[in-house]
């Protein structure tokens, strides 16, 4: 059985993160968001290299990823659950040491008066979850007697730094903060996920950044590679003008051509809309992508040597030199959007973890 191989490289990820605390410069609190398996990459692993690199606060999206973040992180590290808080919650925060981010005012009258420390998120323009400004001075009361840690929000256009969304919402983020610093003085706050780290030279900092795909994109900071992603040449032959080749015949020959096929496609993460656009190499040698299916890719090698195109010949998708970054703008997709497809759990795919 031919498999695809993808390699996390977990000193790469570290160093990403000890390169963004370098960046803040002591400013601002780096915490690490692990939501969705750590966007893909294995939240297990991933978790105790940042804490041993000093990273002491954790964001998931769903209590179960919660308690098993606590299996593998000690009870100083602080795990915030972004989202899904219901009543019958309380009881496994208390017990596994985890903070709730609430999200609205029905969720701040469940959870008061049980003795959990609280993340307030506010809504400022995403227009996702979060407590309006309009509905602060209604919780007013219950703001005093909480132990509210950190006001929160998120940016929808930090990845564009031209944006005038992002002054916008940072206002936005201003009032609403300084109207609950009213009842909480000293609250910390945090508005920036990795986009906003980088923003008008540091003023989008606040008290706290949450770094996800600023830990994995080579695009920023000067970050290593993190994933390398190998897979495996099926087949080999070639293709006269005007051959067709993939469902809907997505490529068309206009001349001959050399075409392989590889043991990898859709299912395994691979988006559709590579097609026509993407790289793979072969050694130093590039090829264009030209059709995807489920669970096969098919790419045009004829300008690439035979010998390193053979069936059982390995074929790279990713590397340091075909990074996530590369990847997501040839599919016009977010990286972390990538990783968290890639199929990671398939008998189809051997994932390894370096460092």
């Amino acid at each position: 059985m031919f498999r695809s191989n993808i390699t996390i490289d977990l000193n790469a990820i570290r160093d990403n993160y000890l390169g963004l605390c370098n960046y803040v410069n002591g400013k601002t609190e780096v915490s690490a968001v692990l939501k969705a398996n750590a966007y893909g990459l294995g939240a297990k692993f991933i978790a105790p290299k940042l804490y041993d690199a000093g990273c002491r606060y954790f964001w998931v999206a769903y209590l179960s990823e919660a308690m098993a973040l606590r299996k593998v992180l000690p009870h100083d590290a602080e795990i915030y659950v972004l989202q899904g808080f219901e009543p019958n919650d309380i009881n496994v925060l208390k017990a596994h040491k985890i903070t709730q981010v609430v999200n609205s005012v029905r969720e701040l009258e469940q959870i008061k008066g049980h003795g959990l420390p609280i993340v307030l998120f506010v809504e400022t323009g995403l227009n996702r979850l979060g407590i309006k400004e309009d509905e602060i001075e209604q919780i007013a009361e219950i703001i005093k007697d909480e132990d509210i840690r950190i006001v929160m929000s998120h940016l929808a256009c930090s990845s564009d730094a031209n944006s005038f969304y992002n002054k916008t919402q940072k206002n936005n983020f201003d009032r609403i903060l300084s109207k609950i610093r009213q009842y909480k003085p000293n609250i910390k706050a945090s508005l920036s996920a990795s986009g906003g780290i980088f923003l008008d030279n540091g003023n989008y900092l606040y008290d706290m950044v949450r770094c996800g795909s600023a830990l994995y994109s080579t695009q920023v900071n000067n970050n290593k590679n993190v994933v390398t992603f190998d897979t495996k040449v099926l087949q080999k032959y070639s293709i006269s003008a005007n051959t067709s080749v993939g469902y809907d015949r997505v490529y068309i020959a206009t001349q001959d051509r050399i075409i392989a096929l590889l043991a990898v496609g859709k299912a395994d993460g691979i988006p559709s809309s590579l097609a026509g656009k993407g790289t793979i190499l072969f050694g130093k040698y590039r090829s264009k992508i030209i059709a995807i299916a489920m669970d096969l890719l098919t790419c045009d090698v004829t300008d690439v040597p035979a010998e390193l195109t053979k069936p059982g010949c390995s074929a790279t998708l990713l590397n340091s030199e075909y990074s996530l970054f590369n990847m997501s703008k040839d599919a016009s997709e977010r990286e972390f959007y990538l990783t968290t497809g890639f199929n990671i759990n398939s008998n189809r795919i051997e994932v390894s973890y370096i460092g």
